[in-house]
Formats: C-alpha cells, structure tokens, sequence
C-alpha cells in the first residue's frame, strides 16, 4: 500500500538507495509493529535508545516532528536524528499523519484496492425472525369417515390416499344386517301404522346409523329396503388416510378414511427461545416453498405454542395460510421470515462495514480525499435488508467503508501501535496471549447438533490434508478430497441426518463450502487449486467462528493470513494446527508468510458438552504474532 511521505524524506535519500525506500514504505504495513511484537531483542535495543527520555515533553513540544525512522527498517523510531542501528542509513523524519488515528492513502491506491464507502442512512429499525417448518393440515378441516353399526365394505370407490372427493359424492357401498333390520322395520310402519310418533321413532334409529337422506326418501316413496347403502363424504377434499379395502369386515368407530380440505393449511414453524419474545398472534409472515423454483406465500400467525422444547429450547408456532391451488401440501419443508419492526428511526450501516475484533466494533469513516478514521460504535440488531443498526459511534453526513477494509484497518492497527510508543506505551517483551477469533454466547443458533459432529469433523480434518499438501507443494489426491468434503456438506445441509437440517440452514456457508469443494475437486493443476483453496478457506472459518473448533487438536485450530496472495482482494486466510506456519498458496516459496495469527475457539454442542473457552497463552510451537510475521516476511523478498 502506498503512503503520503514527507517529500524531504525522499528527497534527502541517496539516489543509490531510492529503490530501497520504495520497498521499505511498502513493507511499512508489516515493518510498523513487527518491532512492536518481533520480540525481547527489539525491544531492549528500543529501551536503551530511548532511555530516560521524557514523552510526555515530546508531545508538548511538536509532538510527530521530533521523530525519526529508518526507510529500510521501518520499526525503527527514534526521537533524534542520526542513522540506523540496523543498516546505518540515515534517518529522517517520521510523516506526522502516521501518529494520529488516521490514515491518508493514494486516491489511486484506494481505488485499485476496490475500497467503496456508503452514507450512513437513518431509516426504521426492522428485525428478521428466520425459521423453518413444515406444512400440516388444518385440523379443524380433517373429518373421519367412520361407521355406526357392523358390516362390510361392498364396493370401494376410493382408490387410495391423496384421491380428491367432493361432498355427498359416494366413498363406498356399504352393507349391514342392522341397517337392513332399521330400513325395514321403516317400510314396515309407513305401510300399517297411522301413529307419526311411531314412524319417526323408526326414522331417527335409520339417522343415527347415518343412513343417507335418499335411502330415506325412496322408502318414504314406497320403494324396497336397499341390501347396500351408499356412503357419502361429508366435505370437499382430499383423502389423507385410506384405512379402509374392499370386502373388509368393519365395526362401529372404526377409522376407515382420513379427508382433509387442503384449501386452508397450517405452516408449523419452531422459533428459538430468544427470538420467542418477538413472535405475537396476528403478524404477518413470508412463507417461501420449493414449489416452481421458489413459491411464496402471505400467512399469518395464529397460535404460539406455551411450551418450549427443552432439548432444542425452541417453541413452535403456527401460521395459516390459503392454498386455494393446491401447491402446498403436508409434510413440505418452508422457510418463514417474519419482520418485526420499529416505529422509532435509527442510523444504520451494511452490515459489512461493521468490523467485529470480538471486543469491540469498528466502522471505518471516509473523510475524503484519501483519508480515512476508525471509530468504536455500538451495534444493534440487524435488520431485514441486511444493515446493522449503529446506537453510537456515526450519525449524519458520515460515510462508511463497506468493502477493502482489512487493509485498511491493518494500516489503522499500526498507526495506533506506533502512536502507543511513541506515549512510551513500550510492549512486554513477553508475546501476548492469542485471544480466540470468536467468543459467542452460548447460542442455539451457533451450537453444533450433537448428529453433525463426526461428519463436521471429519470435513475440518480433510481439508487440514489438503492444506498440508498444498503446503509441501503437492496436490496429490487432492481432487478425491475436495469432493469428499463436497459429499459430506450435501449430506450436512439437506438434512438427512435428522435434526440437522435447521441448524444448517442457518447458515449459508454451508451451501458455499460445498460448491467451493466441487469447484476444487474439478481443478486441472496446482496453481488452479491453491487459487480455489481461498473459496475454500473463507466459509469454513466463517463457520468456525460461529461453532468453534474440535477439541483434539490440542489447543485449537489457528487462523493465519497471507498478505501475499490475492493482494487485491486483501489477502487470503486458510485453518491450520497448532505448530509453525505452512502456508498452502505458496508452498515452499514463502512456507512462513503469514501477517496475522488467531487461535478459533472450542466449539459449542447442542448438548451443552462444550463451550468456547478464555483466552490461554500460546505454546513454544504456537505461531503468534510475534513470530509469524518476521519469520513469513523475511522470505518476501523473492518473487513468488
């Protein structure tokens, strides 16, 4: 990245070692806090020069101008002139704008970097509950056709389950010695009794054994007992249960066809537990279905459940919903979003502009002219066009940078570490402890189903092959893993691991580990593969951010980036064990290279068997920040 340098520190240089210049101000992104965490010779070099100096006097008195530093070894920040310690070049000196908070970056620079930056808007606050189910049908619209008296099914008119019925249209014939006994004894007091009470006593014994109107009728009319009634559906409908076969033998009460009108049907969706508060009976909802490529549907929400499951903590809630043609029938998966809003406005930014360090949330400010701020900011919820609401931090006429912000906010790390020491914040020369790349709460959204974590391991600890392969510059079996973590992220996202599927679908990393491993299992060469291995490498640690890592690789799984490959999208990371860098995209051409460390965190199970744990302090054979950084970079000086 280029940098505003004073023009009398380029100009006083020796032509003989201009080229030099160059590649110190390029390696100033790295060289800044390389002396701030290469370790204790740095450092007690630092502390003899700057001995019994007084700061606080350096920033009464010119603050930035009193400080010099070397072109070729950029860590090193004296508060006098002289020459190098290292190489014995003279120093000159140090930009002012490099010890504030902001950084000033060419308009040319910011632009090849692909750096966007979007207006803070102020707009309703409207959350997005999120929520898979499955159609049922209304059970207030199901009947079941049974039987009051003894007898047999002569005659079935249905043909089997899902057969469409209208009401009074015939299901089957059936017949009945008792039947046939109540329309007799019926004929037999229309034809020599003139007592009404006597003829309707017969009447009503024929209703209770639901004997049809027009069997009535045609006896009232003079004709014969009938050996076999018809029997009529009650509704309209389709038949969801056929107990029922022609010839069968059947008693009172007997269960013998299921209809249900399926033009009013249920959606059971389950909610978690945290986001049960924002449910309420009368709330529209957006119900999206694999029918035609992607059907929706507006229903609305009729019943929430007063129990919570206590294995998933997750309530069910139901939702009605017209289905006048037919396209959403029982057992269909549906995705439900319900957006809940806010009547008060609120500053909102993408939610990509929001950088989250675990501690704290950052946003980069624009202001102009290539110059650019970090500012804290407390977040809020996000909302259901994909913005995160801002509580502090920004307001009006601000812009945000929403896309080329990791190198960005490295270049802010190292003015603020360069600014810290020269207020003689001098750093231990012990290395800090790696703080996890995540600490979620326990949260059912980021827990890993129990049934998912042989196969989820089994994913981590292919690609680790791959990535240890691609690091001794083989690619060998390579097209047989990628497709075996493909296999077992299809398997993982459609479910058929029951229980799963929810979780998942959470998720859609999954859905892009998958088609990254395809994509690389379909790869011709090395090259093409270590280029793919990026796609790769980002939903996964997505992933593992959000679920933590396996815990048998002893202190956890790192995170590394490599400043190197991909420059002009930032970068590329890749998951690595505990141990010396290897890096995977150039092999052993710069096996080290490596700018920035981070341990994930253990992983959480649905069944509470682990959470993500504190923060613990690295190994001998942990790379961290104190050493990734000078030993992957001391190799940058050949072409890769």
């Amino acid at each position: 990245m280029n940098m505003n340098i004073d023009n009398e520190f380029a100009n006083n240089a020796p032509s003989h070692r201009r080229s030099g210049l160059i590649k110190g101000v390029a390696g100033l992104l790295v060289g800044l806090l390389v002396g701030a965490w290469a370790g204790p010779g740095i450092w007690q070099w630092g502390h003899q020069a700057w001995g019994g100096h007084d700061h606080g006097e350096l920033e009464a008195d010119g603050g930035a101008a009193s400080f010099y530093t070397c072109g070729m070894h950029p860590w090193v920040i004296l508060p006098k002139p002289g020459l190098c310690p290292i190489c014995q070049m003279d120093l000159t000196p140090v930009d002012p704008a490099k010890l504030t908070g902001q950084v000033t970056i060419d308009p040319v620079v910011v632009q090849n970097m692909g750096v966007r930056v979007q207006p803070v808007t102020k707009g309703p606050i409207v959350r997005t509950v999120r929520a898979i189910g499955t159609i049922q049908p209304n059970e207030a619209s199901v009947y079941d056709v049974t039987v009051r008296s003894e007898g047999y099914i002569e005659g079935l008119l249905v043909p089997s389950m899902g057969a469409r019925v209208r009401k009074d249209e015939p299901l089957f014939k059936f017949y009945s010695p008792m039947v046939i006994a109540a329309q007799q004894e019926f004929a037999e007091m229309l034809r020599t009794t003139t007592d009404p009470e006597l003829k309707r006593a017969a009447e009503i014994r024929m209703r209770n054994l639901d004997v049809p109107n027009s069997v009535i009728e045609d006896l009232k009319a003079g004709q014969p007992p009938k050996r076999r009634i018809p029997w009529l559906s009650p509704m309209d409908g389709v038949v969801t249960e056929k107990m029922v076969y022609d010839g069968m033998q059947v008693m009172p009460g007997m269960s013998l066809l299921k209809i249900a009108d399926l033009s009013k049907v249920w959606a059971e969706i389950t909610v978690y537990e945290q986001d049960l508060a924002l449910v309420r009976v009368g709330q529209k909802v957006d119900i999206e279905s694999p029918v035609d490529g992607g059907g929706r549907w507006e229903g609305v929400v009729t019943l929430v459940y007063p129990e919570l499951d206590m294995d998933s903590r997750q309530a069910k809630v139901r939702i009605e919903l017209p289905n006048q043609d037919g396209k959403l029938v029982p057992g269909m998966f549906v995705r439900a979003q319900l957006h809940v809003g806010d009547e008060e406005n609120g500053w909102l930014v993408p939610r990509e502009a929001v950088l989250r360090t675990g501690q704290r949330n950052l946003v980069l400010v624009s202001l102009g002219a290539g110059r650019f701020e970090p500012r804290e900011v407390e977040v809020g919820p996000e909302t259901v066009d994909g913005n995160v609401v801002i509580l502090s931090g920004v307001g009006e006429n601000d812009r945000v940078v929403t896309s080329g912000q990791f190198l960005l906010d490295s270049e802010v790390r190292l003015r603020e570490g360069l600014a810290r020491m020269i207020r003689g914040e001098m750093p231990s020369a012990e290395p800090a402890p790696l703080a996890p790349v995540s600490a979620h709460p326990v949260d059912p959204h980021l827990m890993l189903p129990p049934q998912s974590v042989e196969l989820f391991e089994t994913v981590i600890r292919t690609y680790l092959e791959i990535a240890d392969g691609f690091a001794s510059d083989s690619n060998e079996g390579v097209l047989e893993k990628a497709k075996k973590i493909g296999e077992l992220m299809r398997t993982l996202r459609t479910g058929t691991q029951a229980g799963t599927v929810e979780f998942w679908e959470k998720h859609p990393e999954t859905k892009e580990l998958e088609d990254a491993a395809i994509a690389l299992s379909e790869a011709p060469d090395l090259k093409s593969q270590r280029k793919l291995f990026t796609s790769l490498s980002d939903p996964l640690i997505s992933l593992l951010k959000m679920t933590g890592a396996p815990k048998e690789w002893g202190e956890g799984l790192m995170v590394h980036h490599c400043p190197m490959f991909r420059k002009d999208k930032g970068g590329a990371s890749w998951v690595q064990a505990p141990g010396k860098v290897r890096n995977p995209y150039f092999g052993s051409g710069m096996l080290a290279c490596a700018d920035d460390t981070a341990r994930l965190p253990e992983w959480s199970i649905a069944d509470g068997s682990s959470v993500a744990p504190s923060a613990a302090p690295p190994s001998d054979s942990t790379p961290n920040r104190g050493n990734a950084p000078a030993s992957g970079h001391e190799s940058h000086g050949g072409t890769p």
